[in-house]
This record gives C-alpha cells, sequence and structure tokens, in this order.
C-alpha cells in the first residue's frame, strides 16, 4: 500500500516538474535578447577600416576585440588593420539588468600589392627663362609639392601639379624636389624625390659673357703690367718685378717682339734693365698680344717717356 502510494506521490511530482519547465523555459528564452550585432566588410586590405556595429535592444556596455589585443569600448566605430592575417573579432556586451551576451566575426586582412616605382621625368638641362616640364611616373600619387630650387635666384613654378612648368631667371645648377604622398602607402607619409637640373645663359649671352671677361683680364694683366715696369723704372730691385713678369705672364720665355714708343727692343731683359739703369722713366701705357691657347704674352708694345 505504501508503495503505490510513494508510487503516485513520484508520479505527480514528475507530472508537476515537466509542466513548470514548460512553463518558465519560454519566459526564460524569451527574456534572452536578440543579438543585433555586425562588423563587415569581413575581407579587407591592409589600412582599410572594418566597421562595427551594434544595435542591440538596453545593451549600455560593449567590448570590442580585435584579435591583436586592440579594444574598441563603443557601440559603433571603425577599425583598420596595420598587418594582413585571420583575426577572431568578439563582441561581448551587458545589458540594463546586467545579462551578457556574446558574438564572433572572422576577418581576413590582406597585404597591399607593392607600390610601382615612382619618378621624376624632366630634363638635366635648359636655358634661362625657358619653360621646363617636370611630370611624374609611376606609383600612386595623391598630393604634391614641387620645389624647383631656389626661388630666390628666380627659380618660379609656373604650374604646381603632376605635371609642373619651371623657369628660371639665374644660370646655375639647381635641385628640383618633388614632395609627394601616395595612395596606399601606409602609414601615409610624405616622400621627396629629387633630380639636378643645370640652367645655362642663353648662346648669345654666354658669348657677350665670354668676351667681357677676356676684355677684363686683358686689362688687369694690361695694369699689372704696367705696374711692374714702372716698378722698375722707379729703381726697385730687378729680379723681384722681373722674374714677376716673366713667370706669370711670359711663361719663363720672353716675348718675341718688345717696342718702346714704336722702336723695337734688343730683348726683353735689355729692355727692362734699361728701365731700371736710366732713371725717370714714367710708362704712359702698355699693350700685349698673347697666346690664344696658353694666353702667355708674345708681344708687348710700351709708350713711355723721361719725366724732367
Amino acid at each position: 500500500m505504501l508503495d503505490f502510494i510513494s508510487s503516485k506521490w513520484l508520479l505527480a511530482f514528475a507530472t508537476f516538474s515537466v509542466l513548470a519547465g514548460l512553463l518558465v523555459l519560454p519566459r526564460y528564452y524569451a527574456a534572452q535578447p536578440t543579438v543585433a550585432a555586425s562588423l563587415y566588410p569581413l575581407g579587407v586590405k591592409v589600412g582599410e577600416p572594418v566597421a562595427f556595429v551594434d544595435s542591440t535592444a538596453d545593451a549600455v556596455n560593449w567590448r570590442w576585440e580585435f584579435g591583436n589585443k586592440h579594444r574598441e569600448t563603443a557601440a559603433r566605430g571603425k577599425y583598420a588593420y596595420s598587418s594582413p592575417g585571420i583575426y577572431l573579432v568578439r563582441l561581448t556586451a551587458t545589458t540594463k539588468d546586467s545579462r551578457h551576451y556574446s558574438r564572433t566575426f572572422q576577418v581576413q586582412v590582406r597585404s597591399n600589392p607593392p607600390l610601382p616605382s615612382l619618378r621624376i621625368v624632366g630634363p638635366d638641362t635648359c636655358y634661362q627663362e625657358e619653360q621646363v616640364v617636370f611630370r611624374t611616373t609611376g606609383g600612386r600619387p595623391v598630393q604634391f609639392r614641387w620645389d624647383p630650387g631656389n626661388t630666390t635666384a628666380g627659380a618660379r613654378i609656373v604650374r604646381n601639379e603632376p605635371v609642373a612648368i619651371f623657369s628660371y631667371k639665374v644660370p646655375g645648377r639647381y635641385t628640383v624636389t618633388l614632395h609627394v604622398m601616395q595612395q596606399g602607402s601606409q602609414p601615409l607619409r610624405w616622400d621627396s624625390l629629387t633630380q639636378q637640373i643645370q640652367v645655362k645663359a642663353p648662346i648669345w649671352v654666354a658669348q657677350r659673357q665670354t668676351t667681357a671677361r677676356a676684355r677684363a683680364d686683358s686689362l688687369s694683366i694690361v695694369s699689372d703690367f704696367q705696374r711692374q715696369l714702372q716698378r722698375l723704372a722707379n729703381g726697385y730691385p730687378f729680379n723681384a718685378p722681373y722674374r714677376y713678369l716673366l713667370t706669370k705672364y711670359l711663361a719663363q720665355q720672353p716675348p718675341s717682339a718688345v717696342l718702346a714708343n714704336g722702336m723695337p727692343q734688343r730683348d726683353f731683359y735689355s729692355y727692362c734693365m734699361g728701365l731700371h739703369l736710366v732713371k725717370g722713366w714714367q710708362i704712359d701705357s702698355v699693350a700685349v698680344s698673347r697666346k690664344p691657347n696658353t694666353g702667355r704674352v708674345t708681344k708687348l708694345s710700351v709708350v713711355q717717356h723721361q719725366a724732367p
């Protein structure tokens, strides 16, 4: 009899437990939040951002773990990986009533293809005031800053784009510099490329400058020659001015012709010795002829007079 009663109570308890579970479990699962989190795209390149967002109802705290020790605590945002690989991103969120839920995503990060080589293309010589064109080739430049080399010397930027146009007012050697930022470089940075350019004077200007320099050289030689001959005439020690002229302008070879007031002299040494011994000579002017290749004086003509 007791066994029958015990079995009856056990059956009743089991039935009650099953009914209670059927009533409670739906309420429990109905109370669990529906996770409304997303992360996209799931395949990116290094430096490209992935967007993350969670809009689950009643969530008040978030922890996004990106698989590389980086964390975020906002409901939404963006993050870019600096290294390729496969990363597991885990979201853990907490609701107002301290319930926790989580979701995991997998992100594949690919390497960027290598940037093609970037170069400056432009001339290495030009004439002053000529407009010269420089441009870039290769690479993926997105921002430019051109420097023509020396703006204080008259360098001028006519156009400042992937194709730049310069002009130079002053001859000389300049360093053209391109400061450029390329698409896809990580981290983003300015790189610099350089190229040399030689700016020349126009041919007619160069010829005029050469003629002017030659004239200045001749005047300098004539003036110096006249000064040294006058020192001999004034009684200075003979060897110093004589050796100076012989070494500097005559290459140790006396001129083939020496004229004094239009009269041929025996030789350069005799003429100089006469100036030195006969006092009172004043050197009025000197003219010289020079050998083209070496500049050596080959003919000397002197105008002089005897001071009273």
